[in-house]
């Protein structure tokens, strides 16, 4: 697969978001990206399996062979490696671009070099069923964040598992966010396999009409003195089902862990059904570890204060669902990303000012 360096992309995809931006394109024969050698090295699947380093990342960030994706084979897709005391100072945006197939089966490696920092943002847009593989390794010092956007035809299924390892002293960060797909389902692990290093997870899912989406999570403490923070929100409406399960496992020998877990959840119609199931595995006994759920509605006294100071109801709507997702949404530290995904989080529930 050749790799081809370009700055004349097509800026005018996803509402001119990448414009100005880092970005890397992968097409079936071909990948064309805009990074200098100095901010990220990017090559294909069939040379990066072949190296040393790479061959380690893979099998640090290997999925349980008792996953479905564990038999698959991913032709498709991307290895990039942050250089040593590489920092970028915008994210680099991951592009699939749609094609005519009825599958997909892509695959994305990231390695973060010793104290380097980067966000790669990943934006699924497609009419054809997904299968996505992530796999993400910090080495020492180094901060990884990995930004999933899921918005493929509701008439697709999108299968997404995402893969993260933090040595010492590293982070990794996934924020998910799932609007797409009849049915979508993502399983996202996070091993901490040096001492401290942390996981950070936030998650949003939205669902609509009778649209299915489920996420699994996991964060495995391996080792002690390690932390782990995850926050996951969903809403859902008319009659859509959603389905969280939030795990986290602490080895015998992993003591003085500290791990905090959230999954809140808005139901906006009575059909709308969500399935949450938070679960703690825990070995060792020097450890701080909380978990929690809610469900609930939009708030009508909040709803009706708004409406009394002159806001129309949709807008009132509109700004709850604002507040509620920007938690997690406000995280991207790109401004224009953020606002792209508020639009199509509330173009997604029909609730746009």
């Amino acid at each position: 697969m050749k790799i081809l360096h370009k700055t004349d992309f097509p800026y005018t995809a996803f509402g001119g978001l990448l414009k100005d931006q880092h970005s890397v394109w992968i097409y079936q024969d071909r990948i064309e990206h805009n990074l200098s050698d100095k901010d990220a090295y990017v090559w294909n699947l069939e040379d990066a399996i072949q190296d040393p380093t790479i061959q380690k990342l893979i099998e640090r960030t290997q999925v349980s062979s008792t996953h479905p994706f564990s038999t698959e084979t991913f032709t498709v897709g991307v290895c990039i490696v942050l250089p040593e005391k590489s920092v970028l100072s915008k994210p680099v945006y991951v592009v699939y671009p749609d094609s005519d197939s009825t599958e997909k089966k892509v695959q994305t490696l990231i390695l973060g070099s010793q104290f380097s920092k980067g966000t790669f943002v990943e934006i699924f847009e497609s009419s054809s069923n997904t299968k996505a593989l992530v796999q993400v390794e910090a080495h020492e010092s180094s901060k990884i964040t990995h930004v999933k956007m899921q918005m493929q035809n509701e008439t697709t299924t999108h299968e997404g598992v995402t893969m993260l390892c933090a040595q010492r002293k590293a982070v990794v960060e996934s924020i998910s966010i799932s609007l797409g797909g009849e049915k979508s389902q993502n399983f996202i692990q996070a091993n901490l396999a040096g001492e401290y290093s942390s996981s950070i997870m936030d998650g949003i899912f939205v669902g609509r009409e009778k649209q299915k989406t489920s996420h699994d999570t996991k964060i495995c403490h391996l080792v002690g003195h390690t932390e782990s923070f995850e926050n996951y929100k969903g809403i859902l409406t008319d009659q859509s089902h959603g389905v969280f399960r939030g795990r986290i496992f602490v080895g015998k020998n992993a003591q003085k862990i500290q791990a905090k877990q959230m999954n809140r959840n808005l139901l906006l119609s009575e059909e709308a059904q969500i399935d949450t199931s938070p679960e703690l595995e825990i070995l060792a006994d020097d450890v701080k570890c909380a978990h929690g759920a809610t469900i609930g509605k939009l708030d009508p006294q909040q709803l009706f204060y708004l409406q009394s100071r002159g806001i129309p109801q949709k807008q009132a709507y509109s700004m709850m669902i604002h507040a509620f997702v920007s938690e997690v949404v406000d995280k991207v530290a790109d401004e224009n990303f953020a606002n792209w995904c508020f639009l199509k989080i509330e173009e997604h529930l029909h609730v746009s000012r």
